[in-house]
């Protein structure tokens, strides 16, 4: 496989209910233009389903950290989506000598001590003392549909959902232990940069400010970016290209950082839209600005009459 320049590895860290397969568009544009790029399943996730019971959130840095170790990747750019952002802090703080740079994919950014049920509505919650089993189970799929895969076609939505297993309930509900994220100074030097989808409708309260910058401010400072989709864009329309945010507000001074404006919604065709991606994630000196970010648009009435309120999973 062709090495990247600067000999940046790519390792792509699945959402809840899915595993490495979802990230499966992606790695395949990036390796054939000659990226090193891998998707792993988490523990309890896809190959792993077998060990979901005794999966704790524990479990996942140390699989990644293994996976990174054992195929010898030692300038890695960490990319999350989701509870994948969470995966990614966690990983982050324990390899720090590995990681080059992490990218936030519309993804949890926990405090320490968190779990990630502190950071969701409390709906997610409300099906936890009915599970004995590990198993917290896909919601249902009329939600996910309309709220997560919206920019999707019905046929593409249908045979994404048909492989969702279900999460194990212990990323969901053990908290966090991310004192090195934030106390250690070489995870911190690590570039970030955070990717928002302007349609992402996942939670339904504050539309896409669910992400940024409610989560995102909590990296210090990163590059931002914008792609013009959903939730989960990234397996149907992996082509699509981020918008840079060059002009950025401080939330604590409100002076301007950066200048310029947002490049153009659209499509420019497989290789160049990543070209984007990759040049953000390279620009290890280039960030544009504090944890904050410019009020994205509100959705409209009509949008916000196709939300549908997230429900107690039976």
């Amino acid at each position: 496989m062709a090495r990247v320049k600067n000999d940046v590895q790519y390792v792509f860290i699945h959402p809840s209910w899915r595993g490495g397969w979802c990230w499966d568009k992606v790695v395949a544009i990036m390796r054939a233009w000659g990226r090193e790029a891998h998707a792993p399943d988490g523990p309890g996730h896809g190959s792993r389903l077998q060990e979901i019971e005794n999966v704790t959130l524990a479990d996942y840095p140390r699989v990644y950290t293994e996976y990174i170790e054992e195929n010898g990747l030692d300038r890695v750019v960490l990319v999350g989506n989701s509870i994948g952002g969470l995966m990614a802090q966690l990983t982050m703080q324990e390899i720090p000598d590995k990681v080059v740079h992490g990218i936030w994919y519309m993804g949890f950014v926990l405090a320490d001590g968190e779990t990630l049920l502190d950071a969701c509505p409390p709906e997610f919650a409300d099906i936890v003392p009915s599970i004995t089993d590990n198993r917290y189970p896909v919601p249902p799929h009329e939600i996910i549909r309309s709220r997560w895969m919206q920019d999707m076609t019905a046929e593409a939505q249908t045979a994404d959902l048909a492989r969702w297993q279900p999460q194990p309930m212990r990323s969901f509900t053990d908290a966090a232990d991310l004192k090195r994220f934030y106390e250690n100074p070489q995870v911190q030097a690590i570039p970030k940069s955070f990717i928002n989808g302007v349609k992402d409708m996942t939670f339904d309260w504050k539309w896409r400010w669910a992400w940024d910058p409610r989560l995102s401010k909590r990296l210090g400072e990163f590059s931002y970016a914008e792609v013009p989709g959903a939730h989960c864009c990234f397996n149907c329309h992996p082509w699509r290209r981020p918008m840079l945010g060059s002009t950025r507000r401080s939330r604590h001074t409100g002076s301007m950082i950066g200048s310029g404006v947002r490049s153009a919604v659209g499509h420019a065709g497989a290789m160049y839209g990543l070209r984007r991606l990759i040049r953000l994630s390279i620009s290890a000196n280039r960030t544009l600005g504090k944890a904050t970010s410019e009020a994205p648009v509100a959705p409209t009435v009509s949008q916000r009459r196709n939300l549908i309120p997230l429900v107690r999973v039976p």
